[in-house]
């Protein structure tokens, strides 16, 4: 979603259509699962952004010339 707050200021019947009460809804998140709550019913994201770094050189192959 772009942007809660424009998605807040919509009709009842649209955030009913892209939301539907019958409908199961997952959240999926890369950097800040927080906030979804109000939207989803369950949330996964992720806690340990950027815990991986940089991966290490690769070591430099022979020419082959």
């Amino acid at each position: 979603m772009p942007c809660w707050e424009l998605f807040d200021n919509q009709s009842a019947d649209y955030k009913e259509s892209i939301f539907p009460k019958s409908t199961p809804v997952l959240a999926m998140e890369a950097l800040a699962a927080e906030g979804w709550c109000k939207y989803a019913h369950s949330v996964i994201g992720m806690r340990s952004f950027g815990a991986s770094g940089a991966r290490p050189p690769r070591p430099k192959r022979p020419s082959l010339r």
